[in-house]
């Protein structure tokens, strides 16, 4: 995909993820998805987003809120043509690495390289 394709899918999906989300106040960093689930992303290139923080607040864990922020941002990414890179840990009162491992693979993440990183490539099947 030329460069310039690249970089118009990338503002693209900023702005969706930005119009979908809700900022919070100004000394804290990232942004809530339906007010539940706060999502935390950085982009690595014009054609990767990295998910570099996600957690439901305490009040609606175990709802699948996190769920449904995760099948979003999946389909904004195949949308966009983006791939989508975390790495899972835990945590406080949340799955282990290894749920977490399992959980992220229901969405088309897949293990890379030695560390618990992970990518999912655009129109990844579940």
């Amino acid at each position: 995909m030329p460069h310039s394709i690249n970089q118009r899918m990338k503002s693209h999906f900023e702005t969706r993820f930005n119009r979908m989300t809700t900022k919070r106040r100004d000394s804290l960093s990232g942004r809530l998805f339906e007010r539940k689930v706060l999502l935390q992303i950085a982009t690595i290139n014009s054609g990767e987003i990295k998910l570099t923080y996600m957690e439901t607040a305490k009040q609606y864990r175990r709802q699948g809120f996190a769920t449904d922020a995760l099948t979003w941002l999946c389909e904004l990414a195949d949308e966009c043509e983006m791939r989508l890179s975390l790495c899972p840990y835990e945590v406080e009162e949340s799955m282990n690495v290894i749920q977490l491992t399992i959980w992220y693979q229901k969405f088309g993440f897949v293990r890379i390289g030695l560390q618990d990183e992970m990518m999912r490539y655009p129109h990844a099947t579940r």
